[in-house]
């Protein structure tokens, strides 16, 4: 078992720490570089208002934690592994920008076939032109959702890439109810996984 105390801020006006945070987060705790790693999930089980313990390899009767919040897995060089991220004592006292408006204004939406492309900026991380436009996605195509959408699972075969993505396009594949929409994650003309988001309720 392998333990990382991790120090985060929030993002804008969010009283808990951002997905695409501790996405990264959990990526760079790896003892193995990215490209190593296949089939990668992180599910998103609650918020965490507190700093982050990542823990790689952990033991199944830690997940009944009360602070247990994330799960995450993938495969790295054949070998499956698993982890989970618990919620610390430790407060978190940082802020800073949320550039969301700014990645997803170019953003090109299809309201009848349910699909958003993005030619990503510079200064957009992988992690969040995916989630950032989702969400725009989510909140065009599904107007009569009030709720906030909040990102909540992603299931990759391969992982994003590390730096940024030329050309990305999001297909709204299923909607259940008013609740959860997934979309198909198209990378550079390669459909990558999928990325789901539930209403706040």
């Amino acid at each position: 078992m392998k333990v990382k105390e991790v120090e985060m801020a929030f993002r804008g006006a969010r009283d808990y720490l951002h997905g695409t945070d501790l996405y990264d987060a959990v990526v760079s705790s790896s003892d193995d570089p990215c490209s190593a790693m296949s089939d990668f999930y992180i599910n998103f089980h609650s918020k965490l208002v507190k700093q982050p313990d990542i823990v790689w390899d952990v033991p199944a009767d830690r997940m009944k934690d009360s602070s247990f919040r994330v799960e995450f897995g993938c495969q790295i060089q054949g070998a499956e592994r698993k982890g989970a991220i618990f919620e610390s004592d430790r407060s978190i006292s940082d802020r800073r920008e949320c550039n969301e408006k700014k990645v997803v204004e170019s953003a090109q939406i299809d309201l009848e076939n349910r699909t958003g492309i993005l030619v990503v900026p510079a200064d957009a991380r992988p992690i969040e032109s995916v989630v950032f436009l989702n969400k725009h996605l989510n909140s065009l195509v599904l107007p009569h959702i009030k709720a906030p959408w909040l990102f909540t699972k992603i299931e990759l075969s391969q992982m994003l890439p590390e730096n940024t993505i030329k050309n990305l396009e999001l297909k709204l594949s299923q909607v259940l109810g008013d609740r959860l929409g997934r979309s198909e994650i198209i990378v550079d003309g390669a459909s990558v996984g999928h990325i789901t988001f539930l209403t706040a309720s």
